[in-house]
């Protein structure tokens, strides 16, 4: 996440479970977006301005790949990121995981987890055609009640796969962010302890709502 960004902003990245060094390119990813992002004040409002995040992306990716002495793909990931600028709302995903924006207590999905050519083929930053995959856009910060983002392992508790419709526990999780700020030790509390039993994969969650004055 952008912790230390002068607006709100979320980046999330989902290594590759096959790759050795996805940690490693799933945290180059955020990094790279969030500095990207937040020095240029970037509008990521056109597929122009995605690409160019996309390829500062690839190119802090083979830039650790060289470091590290290895190929491109060791360090595969998913992407997403969702931002609040000057009365909007960016966001942009390359892969799997969901954004969901919440408008006068109606939920329903911005973004959608992106396969590959096959049903268990993921499109990561790194793959080849990647940024045909590309998905991106923007509305006013004023429809949203609240957002979240979240890697594909939570997509089977927080979306209805079949109908693509956000589950009921969405509103929750942003009401109660609403009546009081969630540190990192909560959010790891709810991965852990209540969602846990949606899948064995990896879970990231971010959460957004707007300030509270």
């Amino acid at each position: 996440m952008g912790e230390a960004s002068p607006f709100p902003l979320l980046a999330l990245a989902d290594g590759a479970g096959s790759a050795v060094h996805s940690r490693i390119g799933a945290e180059t990813a955020v990094r790279t977006a969030v500095d990207s992002i937040r020095e240029k004040k970037l509008r990521i409002d056109s597929r122009s301005r995605c690409l160019e995040l996309h390829e500062a992306i690839l190119i802090a990716l083979r830039e650790a790949a060289k470091e590290l002495e290895t190929d491109l793909s060791t360090l595969a990931t998913t992407f997403m990121a969702v931002y609040a600028l000057e009365e909007t709302v960016y966001w942009m995903q390359l892969g799997d995981g969901t954004i969901i924006a919440q408008n006068h207590s109606v939920l329903g999905c911005v973004s959608v987890p992106c396969k590959g050519e096959f049903a268990n083929e993921t499109v990561f930053v790194t793959s080849p055609g990647a940024s045909d995959s590309l998905q991106f856009g923007s509305f006013p910060a004023a429809e949203c009640d609240g957002l979240l983002a979240f890697t594909d392992g939570l997509e089977p508790l927080l979306v209805y796969q079949a109908c693509l419709i956000p589950a009921p526990v969405c509103s929750s999780l942003i009401s109660q962010l609403k009546q009081k700020p969630l540190t990192g030790e909560d959010l790891q509390h709810l991965l852990e302890n209540e969602f846990c039993r949606a899948s064995d994969d990896d879970k990231t969650l971010g959460l957004m709502v707007p300030s509270l004055r």
